[in-house]
């Protein structure tokens, strides 16, 4: 998904009353980029409002007009790094397409910060916060990966009503188990085995 195709966050709402030192865009690029540091270093749960706050170098009350909750400040921030480092381009074909998302999938989760909120969302997944936020992000990566299945589509590579959802949670999931639960590096030959293995079933015709 392009910059200039997707939306901004729906929670960043904008006010007229940000602090003079920083406004608009890069207001909200400093505290989004600040609530993934704190994130990333002391989890959900530690997490507080106040502390972003002053790492981005702005009020409080600032942020409080742009994002009412924590969770909506976290899922913003979320959804902006998974925007700003998961690519989604049109190389051609499907598996070019699932290839080159799965690699930045990739590069995104076996980053520290990556690994640190990762583990974060599981250890806290009974938070019900947490499992929202996990829910939120999952509807928000399936559409970024519908992209391309919807591509495949238009080329004719697939027929509508195949189990496009099965296969990428497939991806994702073989993915996030060697990095998070195996603590195993994948590399692009991993990729590549494990995308044409998950095409094999999606791309068979009943005979």
């Amino acid at each position: 998904m392009s910059a200039a195709s997707r939306q901004p966050c729906p929670m960043a709402v904008r006010s007229t009353g940000a602090d003079p030192q920083v406004r608009g865009s890069r207001l909200v690029d400093k505290v989004l980029r600040a609530t993934i540091e704190e994130l990333a270093r002391v989890g959900y749960a530690g997490l507080s409002v106040e502390e972003v706050a002053s790492k981005a170098g702005v009020n409080k009350t600032t942020i409080y007009r742009r994002w009412q909750r924590k969770g909506d400040l976290v899922l913003c921030a979320l959804i902006e790094k998974a925007h700003q480092q998961v690519i989604a381009p049109d190389c051609g074909s499907l598996e070019d397409d699932l290839i080159a998302m799965a690699s930045s999938c990739v590069a995104l989760m076996s980053s520290a910060e990556g690994m640190s909120i990762g583990r974060m969302l599981f250890s806290e997944a009974l938070d019900p916060e947490v499992a929202d936020l996990v829910r939120s992000m999952r509807r928000e990566r399936e559409a970024m990966w519908m992209a391309a299945i919807e591509r495949a589509i238009a080329r004719g590579e697939l027929e509508r009503g195949d189990d496009a959802l099965v296969a990428i949670e497939s991806i994702v999931g073989a993915i996030h188990h060697r990095l998070l639960m195996m603590q195993e590096p994948v590399d692009a030959a991993y990729v590549q085995r494990l995308v044409r293995l998950v095409l094999k079933g999606l791309l068979r015709r009943p005979v």
